[in-house]
């Protein structure tokens, strides 16, 4: 279901938009906003895996975490959410 509403929002036409808005900072390198928010989705959802946590334990719980049902979507489908859409305001530039 997430990935279906990814989909849904990467190929909207007012997120397309975010392909005109090319930034310079230390976050983008002359990189269109899209490029920079697919990124960061893509990074979310490599972290989400945990490969990061060494402790067994400890990534156990990390993955209950973030597997957890917050009112019909995963933790981790929220985090990947406000991965995608963490700039979309810049829609207005």
């Amino acid at each position: 279901m997430i990935n279906i509403l990814i989909d849904k929002i990467i190929q909207s036409h007012l997120f397309l938009r975010l392909k005109e808005v090319v930034e310079n900072g230390p976050y983008h390198n002359h990189e269109d906003v899209y490029s920079h928010v697919l990124k960061v989705k893509n990074a979310a959802l490599k972290e989400i895996r945990a490969d990061f946590i060494t402790n067994q334990d400890a990534k156990d719980r990390f993955q209950k975490f973030v597997n957890e049902d917050l009112h019909g979507f995963k933790r981790a489908d929220i985090m990947i959410l406000i991965a995608l859409l963490h700039d979309i305001g810049k829609i207005l530039y």
